[in-house]
């Protein structure tokens, strides 16, 4: 919920944690700063979810990676991205979903360094990453499927991660109808709502799904 309800929820009780979604990438443009010094406030410790944003910063936009990879050859991007929260001081714990066992171990390698704090100059690094994610037209969709399944059977995050893959990464666009059958897709949606409760990250699902039928329309012009 927004940073409102969290005040609110802090104030019922003497809580011995909270989980926030917290990364570099929601930091400034979703809020999770202002999130994050509100229970820090209210001197509640963190748990943190989505520290590498669902994996999108583990593969970042080039443009972060060149500057993360240019400081740091042998680190990760994933690394860049749980180090960022490990240095909050009111972060207890850090949870991260992995996929296969390097990750795993590559976690545990970077928690492991006694240089897992960022120092000044890592920390630019960051500042800078996320000026450049603020900057970046994208839908902030972790592809966690909470919206699944649509009446309608669109598929919701593969269709926004599509987008987000053209807008940043700049892959091809006609993965677009490589991937994705041309009765589940974007322009399909009727705005129903059903998937909109049931989004985390409050997302707009219609509106968005409105801009990505435009913006793959005009490759059929």
């Amino acid at each position: 919920d927004d940073a409102e309800c969290l005040q609110d929820v802090l104030t019922m009780h003497e809580w011995e944690f909270c989980q926030l979604q917290l990364n570099y990438a929601d930091w400034n443009r979703f809020g999770a700063k202002e999130l994050y010094e509100i229970a820090t406030k209210a001197n509640v410790p963190i748990i943190v979810m989505e520290p590498v944003r669902g994996g999108m910063l583990a593969n970042p936009a080039p443009a972060i990676a060149e500057i993360q990879k240019g400081h740091s050859p042998e680190k990760s991007c994933a690394s860049w991205a749980l180090r960022f929260i490990a240095s909050k001081p009111n972060v207890c714990l850090v949870l991260s979903g992995m996929s296969d066992m390097s990750q795993v171990e590559d976690n545990l390698s970077t928690f492991a360094d006694e240089t897992v704090y960022l120092n000044p100059t890592e920390d630019a690094i960051v500042e800078k990453s996320m000026e450049i994610i603020d900057n970046l037209k994208s839908i902030p969709c972790t592809g966690c499927k909470y919206c699944m399944p649509c009446p309608l059977g669109l598929e919701i995050p593969m269709i926004f991660g599509t987008f987000n893959n053209v807008e940043l990464f700049k892959e091809r666009r006609d993965d677009y109808v490589k991937r994705i059958p041309e009765d589940k897709r974007a322009d399909k949606c009727i705005a129903c709502g059903a998937c909109m409760a049931a989004c985390p990250q409050n997302i707009q699902i219609p509106d968005r799904m409105v801009e990505v039928a435009e913006f793959f329309s005009k490759d059929n012009k």
